[in-house]
C-alpha cells in the first residue's frame, strides 16, 4: 500500500488539482471502473462530481453512500423514528442518527434521545470502545439496537461498522482511491480507509489538517500527519489563488500556534504581474450584539466593482462561530431592506429568505408581480401569472369566486403541459380577477397587493416590501451580495471582504484551557480569515459583565 498525501492550504485549488490531474490519469492508466473518489461530505463529493471527471458513478460519493449502495440500500433506521418515538417516548429523537457528517453545528435539539444519540455517534468515530461509556449510554444503545434488529434496518454508523468487517476489499475492487477534504474524516472511516487501501495499488489523501473543522464530530487532524510518510509521498501546493499578503499573514499567526500541524510555506494570491495582492486587515469596533456601523461600511464595499473572475460587484461574508450571534445581524438586515443569505446553507431558511425547497417564497411571490412578460409588459406569463395569483383572496377586489377558480385551475394545466410560451390576456385576466382587482393588477399596484393577499402571507411580505423600497425591484431578482453564517457553513466559500466576530461560545470559552479544544478553536477561525479574497474586518468581542471574563479569540496584532 502507498498512502500519498496533497496538503492544500487554502485556496490553493486542491479540489481542481484532483479534478484536472490526478483523477485523470489514473483513469488513464487504471480505468473509470478502477477508480473511487469519495468525500466526507455530500457537499465536498457534489463539487468533485460536477467537476467531470469521468469515473464511474458507483466510484463516486461520501465513504456512507459507497458503503450504503455496497449492501445493497438496506432499509435505514432514521426512515422509522415515528416507531422509535411511539415505543420510547423518553428517548424521543428527531434527528434520529443522521450520517455525521450530515451534523450542523448549529443544531440544538431538547429531545434526550437526539443527545444521546449524538454522544454515541461520535464516542463509535473516535473509537472510543462502549464498555467505557456511560451507563446511560449503554442503556439507550441496548434499546436501539434492539429496535434496528426488530426491524430489519440499519443505521449509518452501522454502514461503517459493519463495512469493516464484511467489506476487507473496497466496493467494485478499485485499484487507486482519492479522499477530498480528508481533514474532515473521523478515526473509524480512517480505519476502513486504510483497511481498503491495503488492497490497492496506491491511494491519495487530500486536504488540509489545519482546515479541520470537524473536530467536535471526532475528526482527529493528525490523521492526515500520521503515520507519517517519507517526502516523496507528500505534495503541498504552495500558490493561493485566494487569499491575500496581510490576511494570509495575520491568518498564518493564529495557525502557527497549533500544537500539532504539517508545517506548510505558501505564497498569498498574485497579480498578473506577478506581484503579491496585499488586501487588508481592518480592525473594527463593533461587536455581534451592535453590528450598525460595521453593517454601513459593508454597504460601502458592495457599491464597489469586484476583481474576482465573473462578478460585477463585490460581495461581503459576516462570520461567527455560532449562529446566534447572527440574530443582531440578521434582524438589521430585514429592518434595512438588504437581502442576504447563505449559498452555501440552502436548508437554513433564515439565512436564505430568498430560496423556498418548496412552494413560493415571498420573495417570488412579490418579484413575480412586479414581472412583466417578454413579449407584453402590461401582463405576465403563466407561471409569473400564478405565483401571486394563487395567493389573492376571493372577493370584490381579487379573485372572481367560481370562475376565478376554474380559470386558475386552467392556468394551472398550462403550466404542468410546459406551455411555457403561453402568456395571459385581457380576457384570461377578467376570468380571474374581479373588476376591481383588474387595474390595480395590471399597474402592479402594491399597496392593492397587500390589502388582497391571504392573510398567511401578509407577514412574509414585511421584508420583501422592506428590500422593495431600499433596494428597488432588481433587488428581488438578483443574488444577494451580502453573506451570513457559522464559519463551518461556509467551508470552502470565499467572499471579496468577510467580516469576522471574535466571540465564543460558553462550552467552547470553558474548554479554552484545553490545548486540543484551543487548536480546533485556532482552526476555526484560521479558516475564517481565509475566506477573504481582499478584505478582511475583524471586529471586537462582545463586552463581558464586571468581573467577568470575555469569552472570545483575541486576534493577533
Amino acid at each position: 500500500m502507498k498512502e500519498y498525501r496533497i496538503y492544500g492550504p487554502p485556496g490553493t485549488g486542491k479540489t481542481r488539482v484532483l479534478a484536472r490531474q490526478h483523477i485523470p490519469r489514473a483513469i488513464e492508466k487504471y480505468g473509470p471502473d478502477k477508480v473511487m473518489v469519495t468525500s466526507f461530505t455530500r457537499a465536498a463529493a457534489k463539487e468533485i462530481a460536477g467537476r467531470d471527471i469521468q469515473v464511474d458513478e458507483k466510484n463516486v460519493g461520501t465513504l456512507h453512500s459507497i458503503c450504503f449502495h455496497a449492501f445493497g440500500q438496506p432499509d435505514l433506521a432514521i426512515k422509522h423514528l415515528k416507531k422509535w418515538n411511539e415505543e420510547y417516548p423518553k428517548w424521543e429523537m428527531a434527528r434520529g442518527g443522521k450520517a455525521i457528517e450530515d451534523y450542523d453545528e448549529s443544531f440544538e435539539s431538547q429531545m434526550d434521545g437526539d443527545k444521546l444519540m449524538s454522544d454515541i455517534q461520535i464516542l463509535k468515530a473516535r473509537l472510543v470502545p462502549s464498555k467505557i461509556w456511560k451507563m446511560n449510554l449503554q442503556s439507550f444503545k441496548k434499546a436501539w439496537d434492539g429496535f434496528k434488529k426488530e426491524l430489519n434496518v440499519l443505521d449509518f454508523d452501522d454502514l461503517i461498522e459493519n463495512a469493516l468487517e464484511e467489506f476487507p476489499v473496497a466496493p467494485n475492487n478499485p485499484a487507486v482511491m482519492f479522499l477530498d477534504e480528508s481533514q474532515d474524516f473521523t478515526p473509524i472511516q480512517f480505519k476502513l480507509i486504510r483497511l481498503w487501501g491495503m488492497s490497492m495499488d496506491w491511494f491519495v489523501m487530500a486536504g488540509d489538517d489545519d482546515q479541520t473543522l470537524y473536530a467536535w464530530i471526532g475528526a482527529d487532524p493528525e490523521a492526515m500527519i500520521n503515520p507519517p510518510v517519507s517526502k516523496e509521498f507528500k505534495t503541498i501546493l504552495n500558490q493561493s489563488w485566494r487569499v491575500p499578503a496581510k490576511v494570509l499573514e495575520i491568518a498564518n499567526r493564529v495557525i502557527s500556534k497549533v500544537s500539532v500541524r504539517e508545517p506548510k510555506e505558501y505564497r498569498p494570491r498574485m497579480d498578473d504581474e506577478l506581484e503579491s495582492v496585499p488586501g487588508e486587515v481592518i480592525f473594527h469596533d463593533d461587536n455581534y450584539k451592535s453590528p450598525d456601523e460595521v453593517l454601513e461600511m459593508a454597504l460601502e464595499y458592495i457599491k464597489q466593482p469586484s476583481t474576482r473572475p465573473n462578478r460585477k460587484n463585490k460581495d461581503v461574508m459576516f462570520l461567527a462561530s455560532c449562529s446566534y450571534m447572527l440574530e443582531p445581524l440578521k434582524k438589521l438586515l430585514r429592518e434595512k431592506g438588504i437581502p442576504f443569505h447563505n449559498p452555501y446553507r440552502r436548508q437554513r431558511y433564515d439565512w436564505n429568505p430568498f430560496y423556498r425547497s418548496k412552494g413560493v417564497s415571498s420573495i417570488e411571490l412579490l418579484s413575480n408581480f412586479l414581472s412583466q412578460s417578454e413579449s407584453d409588459e402590461d401582463y405576465w406569463s403563466v407561471p409569473q401569472f400564478l405565483k401571486w395569483a394563487q395567493f389573492i383572496k376571493v372577493g370584490e377586489t381579487g379573485l372572481i369566486k367560481k370562475q376565478g377558480k376554474e380559470a386558475m385551475k386552467v392556468l394551472n394545466q398550462a403550466v404542468e403541459d410546459c406551455a411555457m410560451g403561453i402568456h395571459t390576456t385581457r380576457e384570461v385576466l377578467h376570468d380571474v380577477l374581479s373588476p376591481g382587482a383588474m387595474n390595480a393588477a395590471l399597474n402592479r399596484d402594491i399597496g392593492w397587493l397587500q390589502d388582497n393577499i391571504l392573510k398567511s402571507r401578509l407577514n412574509g411580505l414585511t421584508y420583501p416590501l422592506s428590500v422593495l423600497k431600499n433596494q428597488g425591484s432588481n433587488a428581488l431578482r438578483e443574488e444577494p451580495n451580502v453573506v451570513l453564517g457559522t464559519v463551518h457553513s461556509v467551508k470552502g466559500g470565499e467572499s471579496d471582504v468577510v467580516v469576522l466576530f471574535p466571540d465564543l461560545s460558553k462550552a467552547a470559552w470553558s474548554e479554552m484551557d484545553i490545548q486540543e479544544n484551543e487548536d480546533a478553536i485556532r482552526r476555526i477561525f484560521y479558516v475564517a480569515m481565509t475566506r477573504a479574497y481582499e478584505t478582511l474586518i475583524l471586529c471586537s468581542p462582545v463586552p463581558a459583565p464586571r468581573g467577568m471574563p470575555g469569552m472570545y479569540f483575541e486576534w493577533p496584532k
